[in-house]
């Protein structure tokens, strides 16, 4: 039999096409839904959003691309919210880089920054039956505190906790007694593989919960194990089923289902692959042209065999973005931050997805840090013609051997 491949998409509701899972099936307690709020955004900020999910699909694929593992997941939004929290501490190339990838509006900071407000305040409104904790973070070593007009255009606009600390223990012992469960145990996660344990001079962080439970849930007594045609082999899965009626997206190699969370504000979206295509495949056409180049059937009759997936991973991203477009991210100016000159060079994403009957439950934390450079030395001492060379004792000032080096 023909192996097919399947991939799942986590994406928000607000940056699909304005198709919405059917009332159909309702589950029980769902009559206490309210309405979803909608995000008003301008045209520009809408023109962003089709940016950075452009952004997402091309760093899910370059992971998948330069990675060994059969599973992997990003986070497109913390990922991008760590770099919009940079871009405001950053000077020339890196600055309209970054700005660059993540916006529609230029070399627009203010307007980048206004929009991540407005979808963070938002997100936590529209759905009141689903659960998103967001808390970004802004850690500085002792002795290296960040620069006032950074250190405010952060906490303004992205509510960024400012904390100093000696050691990423501290970090932890903090975020346990501060944050909740969900939010202190993936920031753990992601410094857990950290090489060094002393804190960067600066870390940028963006770590978020997600919990939604399917406007139509799986019954557990129709899941069952069925074969599975991974890429390694034939397996089994336990495979959740269900018919209902639900947006169905058609592509020129992939078909798509939405399957909304609550009241709809919320939706993952399954992508599968046609027979005879891959997941590269797919997944080139959502980069290239995104859903809206589906054409989507607002109320398809789906008979849907999904099977519980979860993954969890800690991924190193700087390359990634780097090849992204972010070609000064290792080199570019950063004296907003700190007033000193300064080097990104570390980046990593933790993520752990669990998706079964009842709904999906998403852990993520994205962390960006760097290091002060020390200042270059004025005067240059380059060993690099003949020169004289003496060992001597100290204390009494005694040379103790000496010599002349005309060759090496």
């Amino acid at each position: 039999m023909k192996s097919v491949k399947i991939a799942a998409i986590m994406l928000l509701a607000m940056v699909l096409p304005a198709c919405s899972d059917s009332d159909e099936g309702k589950g029980e307690g769902d009559n206490s839904l309210q309405p979803r709020v909608e995000i008003t955004l301008t045209r520009s900020e809408s023109g962003t959003v089709n940016k950075q999910n452009n952004f997402g699909f091309k760093m899910l694929k370059n992971v998948m691309d330069n990675g060994t593992n059969t599973n992997v997941a990003v986070s497109p939004y913390s990922m991008s919210q760590v770099l919009a929290m940079l871009a405001n501490g950053a000077k020339g190339d890196v600055h309209n880089e970054i700005v660059g990838l993540l916006s529609n509006a230029g070399t627009n900071i203010d307007e980048i920054n206004g929009y991540y407000k407005k979808l963070n305040e938002g997100i936590a409104t529209t759905d009141k039956t689903t659960k998103i904790e967001i808390v970004n973070g802004l850690w500085a070593a002792k002795g290296y505190p960040f620069t006032p007009d950074f250190e405010k255009v952060n906490t303004t606009y992205y509510g960024a906790i400012v904390q100093s600390f000696d050691t990423y223990g501290d970090v932890i012992s903090y975020y346990k007694k501060n944050m909740s469960e969900n939010i202190s145990s993936a920031v753990a996660e992601v410094l857990k593989n950290m090489d060094e344990q002393l804190v960067k001079d600066f870390s940028l962080n963006s770590t978020t919960y997600f919990k939604g439970i399917w406007k139509n849930k799986f019954n557990v007594e129709n899941t069952s194990s069925q074969p599975f045609y991974g890429e390694n082999g034939a397996g089994v899965a336990k495979m959740m089923s269900r018919s209902l009626r639900c947006p169905l997206y058609v592509g020129k190699c992939s078909e798509s289902v939405q399957l909304d969370y609550g009241n709809g504000a919320f939706s993952m979206l399954v992508v599968l692959p046609n027979e005879g295509s891959s997941v590269n495949e797919a997944l080139d056409e959502l980069c290239e042209d995104g859903f809206d180049a589906m054409t989507c059937q607002d109320n398809a009759f789906v008979a849907l065999k999904l099977p519980r997936f979860g993954y969890e991973g800690n991924i190193n991203m700087l390359d990634v973005l780097t090849t992204l477009g972010i070609k000064h991210l290792k080199t570019g100016n950063y004296t907003g931050i700190i007033g000193s000159a300064a080097v990104v060079d570390s980046a990593s994403q933790y993520m752990k997805v669990t998706v079964d009957e009842e709904g999906t439950v998403v852990k993520t934390s994205t962390i960006i840090g760097g290091d002060i450079i020390a200042p270059m030395p004025e005067k240059q001492f380059q060993v690099n013609r003949p020169f004289i060379w003496v060992i001597k004792e100290n204390t009494a000032g005694t040379i103790l051997f000496a010599g002349k080096q005309g060759a090496v």
